[in-house]
């Protein structure tokens, strides 16, 4: 544009600066384009772009959709379409709104009603009443972790065990006996297989994947819930061992046993886990000797013991052996495969090469005292200092090293509950503690690290572990206090 011409003739006035003109011009808004609800439906695949409406705004999610942390499954569920019923499904990825989608508006549509929004659907008005002591990460879906205090117990109480719901809690009003849920296409009913099958009880410790996510956000932002240490309990299950069913059905090349949830979460495990009597995989009703809680699986959910949280399937509907697993982002994806710390995006990731997260690796955590909290010291001046550990697998932990100057120095914890559990079948955490006199303490750097069976120890820095989706971290657990 001649802006000097406009101003020799008089058509710009003299009185605004040039400089000023110039940077309008430069930065006048982008004109945007204009949409309709149908004309958006045809978006919704690679070639054309994948777009999504928000309001009354167009989104180009194109390049976006690769690196969903939900998988690419799910997001392309919203292809074309209003996103906000998808968002009332899944109301944790409301926050990242100005941070992943605002960037990505590209118009607007001109046939917008806003009407639409007030007929939609409460998918979560059948939620369950929780009264735990929980730390709450997400209400709806529901996502908190256990509390844990000077007090803690070798079994989890089951209003205070860790939730990690991906979905609304199926609402299921059938007695228990009467649910049916398909095995290799058979269908049973839970009555038929107690009838039929011996129940056998389980102490077991579940842990989600991304326990203690919270600490490697500190380097890089992770994706996903920033658990503390608390997303971790224990229980005693009381079920059917999944192999006694599996030896009634003939075994071919099936390398997979698949589950799916009546949510429609789809995962697999090794075939020969589910086989092995010695494995301890139930199909499970009872949890501490009650009916299982809405939020923990009610009717019947499968344990896996030893294995990552998201194996031990809520709800489960069906069954099946198969040669592939399934295809699901639980399994393919990426929210179960701990990439290395280099790898900042997917853009250049082959998924396929990676390992999904079945047995976890060795883990301990310092469990009183917390920063910064009150502590309570005996009258002799000893502070005890506990904690839990547990590593996949089955195996064992033989050892727990404690340090509270740093790492200057070490020396070890007792072993305490949980010690004596069978050789690789130790399903469960094993508890420790540490006793130390602080009259002449002022300040305590506390370091915990468990060695197991396999003597497999925890890795120092966290920062040698990073990864995007902030899974399995099993670093050194720091405690700083002050006396």
């Amino acid at each position: 544009m001649n802006f000097k011409k406009y101003y020799k003739y008089g058509l710009i006035s003299s009185s605004i600066p040039l400089s000023y003109l110039i940077y309008k011009w430069y930065n006048k808004p982008k004109q945007e384009k204009e949409y309709t609800v149908q004309e958006l439906k045809k978006y919704n695949n690679f070639r054309d772009g994948i777009y999504v409406s928000y309001k009354d705004s167009v989104y180009d999610i194109t390049n976006f959709v690769k690196q969903h942390p939900g998988g690419e499954d799910k997001i392309m569920m919203s292809a074309g379409k209003a996103i906000e019923p998808f968002w009332r499904l899944y109301p944790q990825h409301f926050p990242h709104f100005e941070s992943v989608l605002k960037p990505l508006r590209i118009g607007f549509l001109s046939d917008y009603k806003q009407e639409s929004e007030k007929n939609s659907v409460d998918h979560f008005l059948y939620e369950p009443i929780r009264v735990g002591n929980f730390k709450y990460h997400n209400i709806t879906p529901f996502n908190a972790e256990l509390k844990l205090d000077l007090n803690f117990n070798f079994l989890t109480d089951n209003e205070d065990a860790y939730v990690r719901n991906h979905h609304p809690v199926p609402k299921i009003d059938d007695n228990y006996l009467n649910y049916k849920l398909k095995i290799n296409k058979i269908e049973y009913t839970l009555k038929d297989l107690i009838e039929k099958y011996k129940c056998h009880d389980v102490n077991a410790t579940l842990q989600c994947g991304g326990n203690r996510r919270n600490e490697l956000n500190q380097i890089q932002k992770t994706s996903g819930t920033p658990w503390g240490i608390g997303a971790i309990s224990t229980s005693t299950w009381t079920g059917i061992k999944l192999c006694n069913i599996l030896d009634q059905i003939p075994i071919n090349e099936e390398k997979y046993v698949n589950i799916t949830s009546i949510d429609n979460l789809q995962v697999s495990i090794p075939i020969s886990k589910a086989l092995n009597p010695y494995g301890d995989v139930l199909l499970a009703y009872k949890m501490n000797q009650e009916l299982l809680p809405p939020d923990h699986g009610y009717p019947i959910r499968l344990i896996v013991p030893g294995y990552v949280g998201i194996r031990n399937v809520k709800w489960v509907k069906s069954i099946e052996l198969s040669d592939q697993e399934v295809t699901g982002n639980w399994q393919r994806g990426v929210s179960y495969k701990q990439l290395p710390p280099y790898i900042k995006n997917l853009k250049d990731v082959n998924l396929e090469e990676y390992q999904t997260t079945y047995e976890m690796p060795v883990q301990s955590c310092i469990v009183y005292p917390k920063s910064d909290e009150i502590i309570v010291i005996d009258s002799d001046g000893i502070l005890t200092i506990k904690g839990y550990a547990w590593s996949g697998g089955g195996r064992n932990i033989i050892r727990v090293d404690i340090s509270i100057d740093d790492g200057l120095t070490w020396n070890q914890a007792i072993l305490t509950d949980g010690k004596n559990q069978e050789f690789n079948r130790a399903w469960a955490w094993t508890l420790w503690e540490y006793k130390v006199n602080v009259k002449e303490q002022k300040k305590l750097k506390i370091i915990c690290k468990a060695t197991d069976n396999s003597y497999n120890s925890q890795p120092e820095k966290k920062e040698h572990i990073w990864n995007l989706r902030g899974i399995n971290n099993n670093s050194w657990h720091r405690v700083e206090v002050k006396i």
